[in-house]
């Protein structure tokens, strides 16, 4: 008796894999493509500042930096100057020399003459010097990544539904795998463009591509009897 059970279950054990082999072979498996276009609603201003100054000053330059920085560009709640590179050194008279890199993301608005804000706002032993980068935003590319998704998500369901009514299967989206390359489109090269020249076209191409596996219905499992 035991021997018996034990030839049922290897018997339906192989029923079992055999089927699911069967519905492994009933998939169709095909790349689709979305277009979405980035918006840029925004430019990152990056600064270039040459400052000296008395060692005992350091504080006080810091401070007057900031503030002229602030006079170039206001901060808001929504955007602040951020300081993302330092350079410290000293020259033979024993002043230090600054070289320090600030930048902050503000709309197309507040570009226009900004060559010359900065000239104003540049004294001896203090001088800024700024360029326009037109990448988009982490927050622009996303929400333009989530639209193209969801519009592929709705073409992998539209031909499943259009496999099932030519063949009269029961098709459906088993699986989607996304590619999403990251922006390299020509603004990504603009960062030294002079601030003047602001009325550009400002949108950036985005393909992401999705490899969608259409599979029938799983195999109902095999019980032993």
């Amino acid at each position: 008796m035991r021997l018996r059970r034990l030839a049922l279950a290897f018997l339906a054990l192989l029923a079992g894999w055999s089927q699911a082999k069967e519905c492994w072979k009933n998939e169709v498996q095909l790349a689709l493509r979305e277009e979405a276009w980035v918006g840029v609603e925004t430019a990152r201003v990056q600064v270039h500042v040459e400052a000296t100054a008395d060692p005992n000053q350091a504080g006080t330059l810091q401070k007057e930096t900031l503030e002229r920085l602030r006079k170039l560009i206001p901060e808001a709640q929504d955007r602040t100057w951020r300081i993302t590179s330092a350079d410290l050194s000293r020259d033979p008279s024993g002043l230090e020399r600054w070289r320090l890199e600030a930048e902050i993301r503000v709309p197309a608005a507040y570009l226009p003459g900004l060559q010359d804000k900065a000239a104003r706002l540049s004294t001896p032993g203090l001088h800024f010097t700024p360029a326009i980068d037109w990448t988009p935003a982490l927050s622009e590319v996303e929400a333009a990544k989530a639209k193209a998704r969801q519009a592929l998500y709705r073409r992998a369901e539209e031909e499943a539904k259009r496999l099932n009514e030519t063949l009269g299967f029961g098709y459906r989206v088993a699986d989607i795998r996304f590619s999403e390359p990251g922006i390299s489109g020509p603004f990504a090269a603009k960062r030294a463009l002079a601030a003047e020249a602001v009325e550009l076209p400002r949108m950036e191409k985005q393909i992401v591509e999705a490899w969608v596996t259409l599979r029938e219905p799983e195999c109902p499992a095999v019980n032993a009897p």
